[in-house]
């Protein structure tokens, strides 16, 4: 009898509706990680100033999406040169590099959220990195260090011409892999600037000017190379050159100083050699006689003047947007000097050249 009660008892519980078993039915899935990224190459150590870059491999397990998007926070002591990576592909991996600066003597890398991004809408952040510490190692450089560090960085060409009685002025072109160019300066020397300047991270090309003392035989500098780990040194020989500065024309002024005086003296030279000439029928005074004559003819065109407008910028070297170091305060009257593409080379009242733009020319 109790076994039957007791069998009877345990019907009754099967039986019974479940009162206390959770629903899962609306309960959604646990989602799997479709995105997967870590760091392919970082520096340990970095120098002051350089740039460096950090890339990442990443690997996505979805087909259709937009892009792969990385979004940095919380970096010290640097600065992102790229917004877009540089990218590469090989299989499902993708691997992309960004580019910094080391700016400071702490540095912290960014904290990385890696996101795929479906639409301009939706972005799904998928992956978290955290940021690491890099060494940095501070520079001890020589006198003439230029503030370039970089992968390679050398002369393509230059030239050196007279810039007035105490100066001389060099133009050069480099080009440089990897660097930091754009803090180009040459110590110790007062006027110098960029003429033009093609900055990238993997290529750098800039047309460089400095105003020299004449006595000065040769521009030396030095750049910290990152593949040799050392300073090295770049010599240019000042050799003067009248011609032109690649395409300029000559920078030295005619010089107009005591014209009356010289062309007195060569009317007296010429007639003395035409008397000669007529007395003694010898061909040598005809000969400087004509040399003289044609002198005197060539001091004696009258110097040609320029108008310039108010407010007119004054170029160091005949190029766009080349170097200003004087803007007219006035309506003024300059000596021409030549001419070239648009540009009139004038004599400047400290007896220095400067060029002004066609355009900036009073009109008659």
């Amino acid at each position: 009898m109790p076994v039957l009660i007791l069998l009877f008892a345990l019907f009754l519980s099967l039986s019974a509706e479940p009162e206390n078993i959770l629903d899962y039915s609306d309960t959604p899935e646990v989602s799997q990680n479709v995105l997967y990224s870590s760091y392919e190459s970082f520096p340990q150590k970095v120098f002051m100033g350089q740039i460096f870059p950090i890339t990442f491999k990443t690997l996505s397990t979805e087909q259709y999406f937009k892009e792969i998007a990385y979004t940095f926070k919380n970096a010290i002591g640097l600065r992102q040169l790229n917004e877009k990576p540089m990218s590469t592909q090989e299989g499902h991996y993708f691997y992309h590099t960004f580019y910094f600066i080391a700016t400071k003597r702490y540095l912290q890398s960014p904290d990385v959220t890696v996101s795929l991004v479906y639409s301009d809408y939706i972005k799904e952040d998928l992956v978290y990195l955290q940021g690491k510490k890099i060494h940095v190692v501070t520079l001890n450089p020589p006198k003439d260090f230029v503030n370039v560090i970089a992968n390679d960085f050398k002369l393509i060409s230059y030239k050196t011409n007279h810039y007035n009685d105490e100066e001389n002025i060099a133009v050069f072109s480099t080009q440089a892999k990897f660097s930091t160019i754009n803090n180009f300066s040459i110590p110790g020397v007062y006027k110098q600037g960029f003429e033009s300047n093609s900055s990238s991270i993997y290529d750098a090309n800039m047309t460089y000017y400095s105003i020299i003392p004449k006595h000065l035989e040769q521009l030396e500098f030095s750049y910290f190379n990152l593949k040799s780990k050392k300073f090295e040194k770049l010599i240019m020989p000042i050799i003067i050159d009248d011609d032109t500065v690649s395409t300029q024309s000559n920078l030295t002024p005619r010089d107009h100083r005591h014209t009356q005086i010289k062309l007195y003296i060569a009317i007296s030279i010429a007639v003395i050699a035409l008397i000669l000439f007529i007395l003694r029928r010898r061909y040598f005074y005809l000969v400087i006689f004509l040399i003289t004559a044609i002198y005197a003819g060539y001091i004696a065109i009258p110097i040609q003047n320029a108008c310039v407008k108010k407010g007119s910028p004054i170029l160091l070297l005949p190029m766009h947007k080349g170097t200003i170091f004087e803007i007219t305060k006035e309506q003024k009257v300059f000596q021409i000097e030549g001419n070239i593409d648009g540009y009139t080379k004038v004599k400047l009242h400290n007896n220095k050249i400067g060029w002004i733009q066609n355009e900036a020319l009073c009109t008659p």
